[in-house]
């Protein structure tokens, strides 16, 4: 059954831990984001999603106790 764009943006509004961002970015990041998508079979959403977990991760392999808890805002 094909939903209406208000039951699609409701379904998608109710979903818990998703975030709206809104930004603008120049037109070879927004050439490269699209095509790199295409690429790899996915959203251009998914594909942020997975190459800003990938830095993330990146940077915290290579953090000690106290760089990981400056990094995470930890307080005791």
């Amino acid at each position: 059954m094909v939903k209406t764009t208000s039951e699609r943006q409701a379904a998608y509004r109710a979903k818990p831990d998703q975030y709206r961002i809104s930004m603008y970015i120049n037109g070879e990041a927004r050439s490269a984001l699209t095509a790199l998508a295409r690429l790899n079979g996915c959203s251009q959403r998914e594909l942020l999603e997975s190459l800003i977990v990938s830095a993330k991760n990146s940077a915290v392999d290579a953090m000690d106790d106290q760089e990981l808890e400056a990094f995470y805002n930890v307080t005791r």
